[in-house]
């Protein structure tokens, strides 16, 4: 009998290629790929990060790689979502586990830090920033992860119940809270009072997460963040320019790239992806 050999899939041939015996970092995307890329610079002769197609394509081709290649040392770094701080701890400390989750609820979170936020949003609006210094935008970014808990809290309750129902997006109207409700108990098939309590109970959860904007981090989604901020500058700007969220967040970058150390996590966290060999 004859073996047949086939052949691999295009992107693992391709991220063998980029890897040049380095350690593969899977990362969900493009925004993630920058930041990593630009905030550990000093490591690039160690580890090379390769943005796929969201979160379960760092799984899935994870598995790939272990089927086809074995040889390639390879990991994942992932948006923690909703995920509990079990879960987050477990994906660190569980041996042969290669698919880490981070400590924030997203890569957005990472860059929404008070001083970085307060200098790019300056550099923007100059004298139109009623923000006055990290202090006060630390404030405000707060402040918008208060509001949004109940949008979150409705996310994570759709989540629950599948993978497959659509999410409230960024840009949807978090002051209606009996609509959230209403279109949550629409998407899920239960009832409102069954979804009013699910939503109640979970943002008693998230509630403990904001009293300091670094715990907040990990329950308020930073692409939501991030919208807010981009309509707040947007707003103060008015019909000038216009602001887009890739910019910001490529800004963001920039700015911590030029004021390190990123944060100690995600220093830990390419650390553990050194080690890998």
């Amino acid at each position: 009998m004859t073996d047949v050999i086939h052949p691999l899939p295009g992107y693992i041939t391709d991220a063998i290629r980029r890897s040049g015996g380095r350690i593969l970092v899977l990362v969900e995307g493009p925004d993630d790929e920058l930041l990593f890329t630009e905030w550990f610079g000093d490591r690039l002769a160690e580890v090379v990060f390769v943005s796929v197609s969201g979160k379960a394509d760092v799984q899935t081709r994870l598995n790939d790689i272990d089927k086809s290649r074995p040889d390639i040392a390879a990991c994942g770094i992932v948006d923690r979502d909703y995920a509990s701080d079990a879960e987050v701890l477990a994906s660190l400390e569980t041996p042969g586990c290669r698919c880490f989750l981070l400590q924030r609820f997203s890569i957005e979170n990472y860059v929404l830090e008070p001083a970085a936020v307060f200098d790019v949003l300056r550099v923007y609006l100059r004298s139109r920033l009623p923000l006055t210094d990290s202090s006060a935008t630390e404030e405000y970014i707060l402040s918008v992860c208060e509001q949004l808990r109940t949008r979150m809290a409705a996310n994570y309750v759709i989540r629950q119940h599948s993978n497959d129902v659509a999410l409230f997006p960024e840009g949807y109207n978090m002051a209606d809270r009996s609509e959230i409700v209403r279109i949550t108990a629409g998407r899920i098939g239960a009832t409102e009072g069954d979804i009013e309590t699910r939503i109640a109970a979970r943002e008693a959860d998230i509630d403990a997460y904001l009293g300091v904007l670094d715990t907040a981090h990990q329950a308020i989604n930073g692409k939501h963040i991030l919208f807010r901020l981009r309509e707040y500058a947007n707003g103060l700007r008015g019909r000038e320019s216009f602001l887009s969220e890739q910019y910001l967040f490529s800004q963001l970058v920039e700015w911590r790239r030029i004021n390190p150390p990123p944060p100690s996590e995600l220093v830990d966290l390419v650390q553990k992806c050194a080690e890998l060999v």
